[in-house]
């Protein structure tokens, strides 16, 4: 039973690096309070009730295609499908909208004054 178990745990863990690959999710670029809750969710994949769907989407999906159904029997999916986003925009996107933000705020009370 212990060995069965580990076994699964290993496979769950291959299939979660396999699914963030997938969708193109940089666990590298996440910040610590994200990585936190990748945390969470690699704990809770090796319980899947359905590594045999996982496995299989895997192997015959098209990265580009990784968005679509497997939220239908992944209950780490949406948390993922987050994560994935936020590791698409670099620090330096995040600072430059900042930058801009910021500069449209002066903008817009230098032309309150203006008035």
């Amino acid at each position: 039973m212990l060995q069965q178990l580990h076994g699964a745990k290993i496979c769950g863990i291959d299939l979660l690096s396999r699914r963030m690959v997938h969708i193109g999710l940089d666990p590298s670029r996440l910040k610590p309070d994200q990585l936190d809750i990748l945390g969470e969710i690699r704990e809770r994949c090796p319980t899947c009730e359905d590594p045999a769907r996982c496995a299989a989407d895997l192997a015959t999906a098209a990265p580009e295609f990784g968005w679509e159904d497997w939220d239908e029997y992944c209950p780490n999916a949406a948390r993922l499908r987050i994560l994935a986003a936020l590791t698409m925009f670099s620090d330096d996107a995040a600072e430059a909208k900042n930058d801009v933000c910021h500069a449209a705020r002066i903008a817009n009370s230098d032309d309150r004054g203006a008035a």
